[in-house]
């Protein structure tokens, strides 16, 4: 066989079979500690103190959120979003429970629309999947992250919106037959790029 199968990913592989029905984004995400220094002494101490404590999934997305230009009431709402993401990546409330909530006791009506359009955008945060609801757009938001040039990329598409619960299965059979894929196809969706993502 040549280097280009040899460089392909197994997808009986358990990394990517828990993918379809894992949520270890603590284990993906960690917590980020900088290498201890002087302390300096001073007003300085204070943000020294700050910079150096580990950070949360919630802390990371949050300093992306302030890295990006986005009006007042969507920066509102974006709080609201992330303060829904659990620790494992997933969102935990649905839009509509966020949209009641930002709109109990203000003047201004949150509507659901509005909170998917900044969902849209924390999506696009890194780590790639954060905020999906389901182990499908998880695995989707990923793959949109590679360049659309990525061989394998359409028919992962695919298996991740059609057939995800074969991958779960491991019922590799079933998913040549339905994607009408031979075996080296099959083994093409799982190339490198996979490899990075789950």
């Amino acid at each position: 066989e040549d280097a280009e199968d040899e460089a392909g990913l197994d997808l009986e592989d358990d990394r990517l079979v828990a993918a379809a029905d894992s949520s270890a984004w603590e284990d993906r995400v960690g917590r980020v500690q900088l290498p201890a220094r002087t302390r300096p002494e001073g007003p300085l101490a204070e943000i020294e103190s700050r910079v150096s404590e580990p950070a949360t999934l919630r802390d990371h997305l949050c300093l992306q959120m302030t890295l990006t230009t986005v009006s007042p009431a969507d920066r509102r709402i974006a709080r609201a979003v992330i303060a829904s993401i659990g620790k494992d990546g997933y969102l935990d409330e649905s839009l509509d429970e966020i949209a009641a909530a930002l709109s109990e006791g203000s003047e201004e009506r949150v509507d659901t629309d509005e909170v998917e359009a900044v969902l849209h955008q924390i999506q696009s945060f890194d780590p790639p999947g954060v905020g999906a609801r389901d182990p499908e757009e998880c695995l989707l938001l990923q793959l949109r992250q590679l360049l659309p040039e990525t061989p394998g990329l359409a028919a992962a598409r695919t298996l991740v919106s059609e057939h995800l619960s074969l991958l779960a299965n491991r019922n590799f059979a079933a998913l040549r037959r339905v994607m009408d894929l031979d075996d080296k196809k099959l083994q093409q969706i799982g190339r490198a790029p996979w490899r990075d993502r789950v």
